[in-house]
């Protein structure tokens, strides 16, 4: 019974894995001055894929 728990639960833990994530920081300039209003692109060469 405890190993039937224990896979379910498992299995459970496998299955919350998403394809998702955040990246945060800050853009600045040589100076160290911060630059607002910046948009980046995100590239994952393997697949193909990009965000913004």
């Amino acid at each position: 019974m405890r190993s039937i728990v224990l896979s379910c639960l498992w299995a459970a833990l496998l299955m919350a894995q998403v394809d998702q994530g955040r990246i945060s920081g800050k853009v600045t300039d040589t100076s160290g001055a911060i630059i607002p209003g910046v948009t980046i692109q995100v590239r994952n060469e393997k697949p193909e894929r990009s965000a913004k």
